[in-house]
């Protein structure tokens, strides 16, 4: 906590992050079996860009329980991982109704 008090911009980018309720953003993470079987085995980039949506994956937790951060777009996503996901409620919500 220390550290991050010590940076003033990225204690500001926290509170644009959770600011106001209209544009705040929102962590989520989709698992691999809400993906539609179209897109399943696929990679980061392919699902990222199936009916884009604007959210980002910032992270996948992978089979292992490891967290990868900032995974490149060439990561097959596949049974038993799941994307972390960054956006507004509507950004999410319009991912999700995209899954089915």
């Amino acid at each position: 906590m220390a550290t991050i008090v010590s940076k003033p911009d990225v204690v500001a980018f926290i509170d644009y992050l959770t600011g106001h309720e209209d544009e705040s953003m929102n962590i989520e993470s989709v698992g691999y079996e809400q993906l539609p079987a179209a897109i399943r085995n696929s990679t980061l980039q392919q699902i990222m860009d199936w009916q884009k949506t604007g959210v980002n994956c910032i992270g996948i937790k992978q089979k292992n329980g490891r967290f990868l951060i900032n995974p490149p777009e060439n990561t097959v996503i596949s049974d038993g991982m799941k994307l972390i996901i960054l956006g507004s409620k509507q950004q999410i919500h319009k991912m999700k109704s995209n899954l089915g």
